[in-house]
């Protein structure tokens, strides 16, 4: 199992320096439309995407496989098109074209395994034939996010073999939010339908993580996790609190819901 500490180079669970910021934007034009239509489009995708696994009757752990090596094949797409965004940048405007590869997940592995192809190999050419090898051939079961994202997918694709209905649009907005934060996190509030997922037999075992995973069918149980923290803080921590959120720390915040 992967400790979070592994990940993060940091303190852990340590103060920062206080931020208080108040904007008040007016609503940007096409926001909401956009917002719709994109929600529409992730909608229509899953549910084609659901409908070839019901008709090809995929296999829990074929699904699982396919998706793990599905990430390497990714990458090198995004690279292979962010260096062609940047082929076509003029000359006399490289440096913006740059930005295009800079700060980019999938181009950084790329480049990081490049690097150490490059140590080992005699020339760029090998270096770069290794890089695609291990890209389109490496295990990344092993990666939290690449694996539990994997897993929730070979979940839904048994679902569908198994004559179940489609989930809703935001199933991929969910999938990518708990595949990333889950393993960092002490526990999650997540939908029914994503909670559901998580805690199917195959799944729940293998994500590599003791994250406790809470939704509407658990409500009380994450009210007492919830009345368990406030129990156990110390006066230390009450203080630090008052320190940090001013004597009202404990008021809830749900001013950020107005619709003025």
């Amino acid at each position: 199992m992967i400790e979070r500490s592994d990940a993060i180079s940091r303190q852990m669970g340590g103060w920062r320096d206080r931020f208080h910021i108040q904007v008040s934007m007016p609503p940007i034009p096409g926001l909401k439309e956009g917002l719709r239509q994109d929600r529409a489009r992730s909608r229509d995708t899953m549910a084609s995407v659901f409908e070839n696994w019901k008709s090809s009757e995929a296999r829990f752990k074929e699904v699982f496989r396919k998706e793990t090596k599905a990430f390497g094949q990714a990458v090198i797409r995004a690279t292979v098109k962010l260096a062609q965004k940047l082929a076509a940048c003029p000359l006399d405007n490289c440096l913006v074209g740059l930005d295009v590869l800079a700060g980019n997940p999938a181009t950084e592995l790329w480049l990081t395994v490049y690097y150490a192809c490059c140590d080992y190999y005699r020339n760029e050419d090998e270096a770069l034939k290794a890089t695609l090898r291990y890209l389109e051939n490496a295990d990344f079961s092993e990666v939290p996010f690449v694996r539990i994202s994997s897993l929730l997918l070979a979940g839904l694709a048994r679902r569908a073999a198994n004559g179940q209905k489609a989930p809703t649009g935001s199933m991929w907005t969910d999938i990518d939010m708990v595949s990333v934060l889950l393993p960092y996190c002490d526990a999650v509030f997540v939908d029914r339908e994503i909670g559901g997922l998580l805690s199917e037999g195959g799944i729940t075992g293998k994500l590599g993580c003791q994250t406790k995973v809470f939704s509407r069918r658990s409500y009380d149980d994450f009210l007492a996790y919830l009345r368990e923290i406030e129990h156990s803080a110390t006066d230390k921590h009450i203080e630090t609190l008052r320190q940090v959120y001013g004597e009202d720390y404990a008021t809830p915040y749900t001013t950020m819901y107005d619709d003025d």
